[in-house]
């Protein structure tokens, strides 16, 4: 399963930091990613996070025509 940094989802997305620190927590809340946590990773909360089986349901539903998955 493909993992994302926080920079690298600060990159595709053009959000700061802070926000995408915000983003994934309600998205681990939710269930639809597992985080991967190391103590150097700051400023994220996180080191990497990744899709679980729910969260690639959750895109599925609400992605935009055109996307590609």
């Amino acid at each position: 399963m493909r993992q994302y940094t926080g920079k690298e989802l600060s990159a595709m997305t053009g959000l700061p930091p802070n926000e995408v620190n915000t983003a994934v927590r309600e998205l681990e809340r939710m269930g639809a990613v597992d985080l991967h946590i190391r103590a150097s990773s700051e400023p994220y909360l996180f080191s990497s996070v990744a899709l679980t089986a729910k969260g690639r349901v959750i895109f599925q539903e609400t992605k935009m025509p055109g996307c590609d998955t």
